[in-house]
């Protein structure tokens, strides 16, 4: 260390000053951000449609939320249900994977199928692997995998992969219209 020396016990070393600012009512000092403050210490806030009392961590109180939701139901693009595809209620984690389910859902809820608002689910299957990307941390940057054993290998798991089973499934966008049953 060049240059003056100074110990913790010298006046040089600090000053006491008077800082003043905003203090949300959590106790965090934002300086002259008295908006961020502001929002720190809040539990709610207004809804961007209504400006009605909202949670603080949504951006609309739960009616225009629903009212949003029901916009986006109501535009889904609509087909008839195949009776295999498996099917989830709109904007939950509730899946249905036969009429069955559907009905003891129905059952236990006291609700009838079409008021569900069920949409067909899509298939999450298992990527391809790519051997350069696979190994890409071990390859100098300019190089590629040549192994043929690896190659082989890794192509005949993409194989499997291209057969495979879907793995899990997610709600898709578009709704389902369950085929009415016959008297």
């Amino acid at each position: 260390m060049d240059g003056e020396i100074i110990l913790p016990d010298s006046p040089e070393a600090a000053k006491k000053m008077t800082v003043t600012g905003w203090v949300s009512r959590r106790g965090f000092f934002y300086g002259d951000d008295e908006r961020i403050a502001r929002y720190d210490g809040s539990t709610h806030g207004k809804c961007d449609v209504c400006g009605s009392v909202a949670p603080k961590s949504q951006v609309w109180c739960e009616k225009c939320h629903q009212a949003k939701l029901d916009d986006t139901w109501k535009a889904m693009p609509r087909k008839e249900w195949d009776g295999k595809t498996p099917l989830a209620i709109f904007d939950s984690d509730t899946y249905f994977f036969d009429a069955d389910q559907i009905d003891y859902h129905c059952e236990d809820h006291g609700c009838k199928p079409e008021d569900l608002r069920l949409v067909f689910c899509v298939p999450i299957k298992p990527k391809y692997i790519y051997a350069d990307d696979l190994f890409c941390d071990e390859l100098p940057e300019d190089g590629s995998v040549d192994d043929a054993d690896v190659l082989a290998a890794i192509d005949a798991l993409n194989k499997a992969v291209e057969r495979a089973e879907p793995f899990s499934w997610y709600p898709g966008k578009v709704a389902a219209v369950l085929p009415k049953e016959a008297p």
